[in-house]
């Protein structure tokens, strides 16, 4: 089911209570009922999905989407217990909100529903249209400018309302109805793997948001220029190159360190900053990456398709094989190698022939 509250739901009605979801209170015949934001939180997401089953998983990444705890476990249970305390009920006799087993929760009963979906939701049955978002606001974001687009998602400059920060908002290229399954689960994936690396040269993931329908990711707002905007200028001088991989294999290593493998290093998602001055990188776009040992991870894009960039991927990724930590090494190599010449190690006019140029392919 869509986000409701994110396609434009202000209100939900159930008994005699009301969820007011831009204030974020609980009432009561009209009574405004104490509740903090983590147990409201909880209450929307079971509003969201009635019927459904809400896995302790997805409450776990929307309470905490950066790790921020450690025992969300303890966490989510005090959430559920101050919920069914402000609802007037107990866990074996619910009205509202059912246990399913170990497995998460389930809300009980009729939800009525207060407020019009937002122009953009409305646009088209196919949900909300990414190409062209510039001066709309949606759902709390007032969306300033497009910063990119390309296979695997659009990017946009957003002005967040509620915590008055400029952030970055990347959508998948695809209207809400049309997006395949497989890649909903990768976008989702990038989410939760970068949402798990805490370092200076990785760009940091505020959440995972659905906007009007759309799956969108929040993510740091990173001034500065791509790596391959600065490469189209000619090489890096060693001094500057040598700063730069040192950093950028640091972020690898803290990837790696956490069972996360990036699959699509590149200069395009590698981003120069200066921070005090100084020139930095911060590493983006982990929508291709795998959590080793995970089950069910892919290197095919509807249609049978290759995922990756062939002038930077692996030998092994080249032939469709599963792609470790030892894969981003490889295209590190390629990446350092372009900084140090100004060119690419693999190049060629057209993808056959730059992966007929892979060692092993």
């Amino acid at each position: 089911m869509a986000d409701l509250a994110a396609s434009g739901v202000r209100r939900f009605r159930f008994g005699p209570f009301e969820a007011d979801v831009r204030s974020g209170e609980l009432r009561k015949h009209g009574t405004r009922l104490r509740l903090h934001s983590q147990p409201f939180q909880i209450l929307l997401m079971l509003l969201e999905r009635r019927g459904d089953i809400v896995l302790r998983e997805d409450i776990r990444f929307r309470l905490w989407p950066n790790n921020t705890i450690v025992e969300f476990n303890h966490g989510i249970n005090v959430g559920v217990r101050k919920l069914r305390e402000a609802l007037g009920e107990s866990a074996d006799k619910p009205r509202y909100v059912e246990t399913v087993g170990s497995r998460g929760y389930r809300f009980l009963g009729e939800v009525e529903t207060v407020g019009e979906p937002s122009p953009e939701a409305a646009a088209s049955d196919g949900g909300l249209e990414v190409t062209d978002l510039t001066g709309k606001t949606i759902s709390g974001y007032r969306i300033l400018e497009q910063l990119g687009s390309g296979g695997m998602g659009v990017v946009y400059r957003a002005e967040d309302l509620k915590l008055v920060r400029n952030v970055a908002l990347k959508f998948l290229p695809w209207p809400a109805a049309e997006i395949p399954e497989a890649m909903r689960r990768r976008f989702e994936r990038e989410a939760r793997a970068a949402s798990a690396l805490n370092h200076p040269h990785i760009c940091t993931i505020h959440g995972l948001e659905n906007l009007s329908g759309q799956p969108a990711i929040v993510m740091e707002l990173v001034e500065g220029e791509t790596l391959a905007a600065r490469l189209a200028r000619g090489a890096l001088p060693l001094p500057q190159a040598l700063t730069m991989a040192i950093q950028i294999a640091d972020a690898l290593s803290e990837a790696h360190r956490q069972g996360v493998v990036h699959r699509d290093l590149k200069p395009a998602n590698i981003m120069l900053t200066a921070p005090g001055g100084h020139p930095g990188v911060k590493v983006l776009d982990f929508g291709l990456a795998a959590v080793e040992g995970a089950a069910g991870e892919d290197t095919s894009a509807p249609g049978g398709k290759l995922l990756g960039t062939p002038h930077y991927m692996s030998p092994e990724q080249a032939q469709g094989k599963d792609a470790d930590a030892r894969s981003d090494i490889f295209s590190f190599g390629l990446v350092l190698y372009e900084m140090l010449t100004g060119r690419r190690a693999f190049d060629g006019p057209d993808t056959a022939s730059v992966l007929a140029a892979h060692p092993g392919a």
